[in-house]
């Protein structure tokens, strides 16, 4: 109750009101019982510890982070924030289900995490289903919060599902694209080659553009100044622009 009083006054809220308030999401997050029964049996680490308890020390993390704020603003944006970051990990897993090539999205994974660089796609794939399953809880928790203690209502939620639209688009558009001359260099070694060097000079700086936009477009969510039909529009054509270049992969003549 106190921290919804220091909520509705917009008064900063401690790593302890916060604590009290998310305790019963971080013995069960907000899910659905299947993905849940996974996150619980899943193990994720060389010590034997199930991927919920790597979530649980995360989370918490984050309501430390967030309650480091020195005014409820701040902790607001801190929020918004680890929100938006956990759509590279709920792109990449979606981006990753339709593709032949694990080689396709394994390299994002490895940027996060050198230490997979050598390991196997079966140990990369379920690396990745680790960290959709973390990300998935960590966005169920912190717009559960969200909701309740820093005024984040529908609108703002329609903001943050259209990031979320954007990275999953862009984001398996880019792996397929990938998976495609993947399958071309298989097939046709010479014709590959030259695919891939197109794609390395041409798309590769479109798909910068995207990527460098989203960043702010997130940065715009989360300090509440998204213009949102100016970005609908500036989306649309940086889409456009990578849909041309990508039907010269996707049926190369």
């Amino acid at each position: 109750m106190l921290a919804e009083l220091k909520s509705l006054f917009q008064r900063p809220l401690s790593e302890a009101d916060l604590l009290r308030v998310a305790e019963g999401l971080i013995q069960r997050p907000p899910m659905t019982p299947d993905t849940y029964d996974l996150l619980v049996g899943m193990r994720g680490t060389a010590d034997g510890a199930s991927v919920i308890e790597l979530w649980r020390r995360e989370f918490r993390t984050m309501i430390a982070t967030i309650g480091a704020e020195k005014t409820w603003g701040l902790q607001r944006s801190a929020l918004l924030r680890e929100i938006v970051e956990n759509f590279t990990w709920t792109a990449l897993w979606h981006a990753a289900q339709n593709v032949q090539h694990p080689e396709a999205w394994s390299g994002a994974l490895q940027d996060a995490f050198p230490q997979m660089c050598n390991a196997s796609p079966d140990a990369c794939r379920s690396v990745l289903t680790q960290r959709w399953l973390m990300a998935v809880s960590t966005d169920a928790g912190l717009r559960t919060l969200a909701e309740r203690l820093y005024a984040v209502e529908e609108m703002k939620q329609g903001e943050l599902g259209f990031v979320e639209l954007c990275h999953t688009r862009l984001q398996t558009d880019q792996v397929a694209l990938r998976d495609r001359i993947l399958m071309v260099t298989q097939d046709e070694p010479e014709a590959g080659a030259a695919l891939t060097a197109w794609h390395d000079t041409e798309v590769v700086s479109i798909l910068n553009d995207e990527w460098k936009f989203l960043d702010t477009i997130e940065d715009a969510v989360v300090t509440g100044s998204l213009d949102l039909e100016r970005t609908r529009e500036k989306v649309a054509a940086l889409e456009a622009r990578r849909a041309a270049a990508a039907r010269l992969i996707m049926s190369p003549e």
